[in-house]
């Protein structure tokens, strides 16, 4: 008996080769899809939670002025700007400069 191997296609090597190699790659590019959803998945939750914060945050800053629109009697209240202020002299790092007055009645 003759004991020697049979004659093995190279044909049918390399087309297993190539399947192997395609399947590894499938299996590679699923599991990098199946991580970036997790990740994407991960963000959206996040910006939604972070969405209702600010809806909530917004909806007591409307609540609170409406409180204190109804405390004050409609009273309004301008914003102090810099440019309304006094200037007054003063000692800045040595030298001499114009500042806004920031002394307790100063603004008119």
């Amino acid at each position: 008996m003759n004991s020697t191997p049979p004659e093995v296609n190279d044909s049918s090597v390399s087309a297993n080769r190539y399947l192997v190699l395609v399947g590894g790659l499938l299996v590679f590019i699923v599991a990098l899809l199946a991580v970036l959803w997790v990740q994407e998945r991960s963000r959206r939750i996040t910006a939604e939670v972070e969405i209702k914060r600010l809806q909530l945050q917004a909806a007591r800053k409307d609540a609170f002025q409406t409180l204190m629109h109804n405390k004050l009697g409609g009273l309004r209240i301008d914003p102090v700007r810099r440019e309304d202020l006094p200037p007054e002299k003063s000692n800045f790092s040595g030298k001499p400069a114009t500042t806004p007055a920031t002394k307790p009645g100063a603004i008119p």
